[in-house]
């Protein structure tokens, strides 16, 4: 996989499709189930605009990436920069009646027809693939959706036909005997330009992280790849200071290039580190801190008993003089009513973590940056070297939400399972 990290981390698998192997370039999504790529002739692709508007040289980065903006003033796309799909030639493409829409949480949709075709990455031929291709959308790039069924946009009233659900590309890999079980593995690296980050369907690579690899649950009765968090905490690792308690349902989601969290939530973080946001005309959020402030902190992350301590500068996705961008925000709501925690690429990309789609469970590790060796198993039963949670078989039910701590003070000693990253670099 390669991490675009401008505006901010994407990670991308590139793969080709149909007869004559057209390439594409899809953003990996665990947050999402369904294949969907830019069709040729898509409207809103700069080389058949209507009228949409074209962009000027602020618009796209040196790397024909689009700016932030992009989405919210209607204007066409470059859809060269990640490559679009001619299903019209592909002679092994095979159109469905069934239409496809999707929206995402960020803002971003899609809107087209579903078919099925071949695909192939690295080699490997995946045949008879549901594929959507998108007619029109407001994002130069598509999505390789590889979450749960269920969470597939067919089964999500996105459109006035009934719903349905059908085999995605984990399942079909399976069902032609590819993989053993529908699992695999994610390790994204620490987000730079570059093509070290790994999917590895239906394996397991021991290399890539570094201690003990946690198995958990995934929350009861989800269609994500959600588990559940006990709390957050901040300080020097030892003695923390206690942000907010669970139990609460949280997202681990490679289509988020943010670590998101409750409004709440967010405003007890930022008093802690003094950070502070600025809104731009997209009504985006950035928040900022000192680096100097940044120093020696990190946030603890309790998973079901499992504290993974993570420095504070790991989160940083941008140095300007004093000043450090943080990969943080705020999802809109307060816990209470309603907001979850999103663990997108900032978090993600300091662990190492394997889905088990077939058994509900997924394990995770600290993230190994240190080394570019192999040590890949393949996953025929359970995820191999995973040891359950302090907390695995705690019965957890419903949609709990955190609770914000009410005294800022009151600081709590790690316990349980510990495990601790350590800053690459000074902030």
């Amino acid at each position: 996989m390669h991490c675009y990290t401008h505006p901010h981390p994407i990670y991308t698998l590139n793969l080709t499709i149909g007869s004559n192997n057209q390439p594409v370039t899809l953003l990996v999504d665990t947050g999402s189930s369904d294949l969907w790529v830019v069709n040729s002739n898509n409207s809103w692709c700069s080389e058949t605009s209507q009228g949409k508007g074209e962009y000027s040289d602020d618009d796209l980065d040196s790397e024909g990436y689009e700016n932030e903006l992009d989405h919210t003033r209607g204007y066409s796309h470059d859809c060269s920069v990640f490559g679009t799909f001619s299903p019209t030639d592909s002679d092994t493409w095979k159109a469905t009646p069934d239409l496809f829409s999707i929206m995402y949480g960020g803002g971003s949709w899609a809107n087209g027809t579903w078919g099925q075709d071949t695909i192939t990455i690295e080699g490997v031929e995946i045949n008879d693939v549901y594929i959507a291709q998108s007619d029109e959308s407001n994002q130069n790039y598509g999505i390789l959706g590889i979450g749960y069924q269920k969470n597939e946009a067919t089964n999500g009233g996105f459109t006035d036909e009934p719903d349905f659900i059908y085999d995605n590309l984990p399942i079909t890999m399976k069902n032609q005997g590819l993989i053993h079980k529908n699992t695999y593995s994610i390790y994204l690296d620490e987000i730079s330009d570059t093509d070290s980050a790994v999917l590895l369907f239906g394996a397991i690579d021991h290399s890539k992280y570094t201690g003990d690899l946690m198995l958990f649950p995934v929350a009861s009765n989800s269609t994500s790849l959600t588990i559940y968090l006990d709390g957050i905490y901040m300080g020097d690792g030892d003695s923390n200071v206690t942000i907010a308690t669970g139990p609460a349902r949280a997202l681990l989601d490679t289509g988020a290039p943010m670590t998101t969290f409750p409004d709440d939530v967010m405003d007890a973080i930022s008093d802690q580190i003094g950070a502070y946001s600025t809104t731009d005309a997209a009504n985006y959020t950035t928040y900022f801190a000192e680096c100097s402030s940044l120093e020696d902190q990190s946030f603890t992350f309790d998973f079901m008993g499992y504290n993974l301590t993570i420095p504070l500068s790991k989160f940083v996705v941008e140095k300007s003089g004093s000043n450090c961008t943080l990969g943080l925000n705020a999802g809109g709501l307060d816990s209470a009513d309603g907001g979850f925690c999103i663990f997108g690429d900032t978090f993600l990309s300091n662990v190492y973590f394997v889905v088990d789609l077939d058994d509900n469970e997924m394990a995770l590790g600290l993230a190994n940056t240190e080394c570019t060796c192999e040590d890949i198993e393949v996953i025929t039963d359970t995820i191999p070297s995973a040891t359950q949670a302090p907390n695995y078989s705690t019965s957890q039910s419903g949609f709990n939400y955190l609770t914000v701590a009410t005294q800022s003070s009151k600081v709590v000693k790690n316990s349980g399972a510990v495990a601790t990253a350590t800053s690459s670099s000074q902030v």
